[in-house]
């Protein structure tokens, strides 16, 4: 392929994703879900046990849906008990890519994968979040997130 032409549809991408308007669906599970299940740009804000996390879909990037999952603020109580980690990992995000091809319910959306985040952190997701979530001590805090989602 020509360097001027990857190059363009390089630009063209990144053009395309960052022009890309989010809606912001607040503390609407109605409104999020039905803009998420086909992949569309929109964020929610879900509040759990305390704790405060931000989904937000950014749109379809080479075939997949790319979420990103955030945990805004942390609850006081996982903060008393481990107050390093908590420090850790509030503001912190983990960025997936998600594909309807990786999956055998020809009736799935990406709603579907995206409250599936739990499966699917170790093959499509990347970011600092994903290496915490993977240590023993935020079990329990994976455990509400991923809950929280569904």
């Amino acid at each position: 392929m020509n360097i001027k032409i990857f190059v363009g549809l390089v630009l063209l991408t990144l053009l395309t994703i960052s022009c890309t308007t989010i809606k912001d669906c607040g503390y609407d599970a109605v409104c999020f879900s039905n803009l998420a299940k086909n992949c569309k740009a929109s964020s929610l804000n879900i509040v759990d046990n305390g704790n405060l996390f931000k989904l937000t879909v950014r749109g379809i990037v080479s075939d997949n849906c790319e979420v990103s999952y955030k945990i805004i603020k942390i609850n006081n109580s996982y903060k008393n008990e481990h107050p390093e980690l908590s420090n850790v990992i509030e503001q912190k995000a983990v960025t997936c890519y998600l594909n309807l091809v990786d999956t055998t319910d020809n009736n799935q959306t990406y709603l579907d994968l995206i409250k599936k985040f739990n499966e699917s952190i170790d093959k499509h997701c990347s970011g600092p979040l994903k290496d915490i979530f993977l240590e023993p001590a935020s079990t329990e805090l994976k455990k509400q997130f991923t809950e929280s989602i569904k």
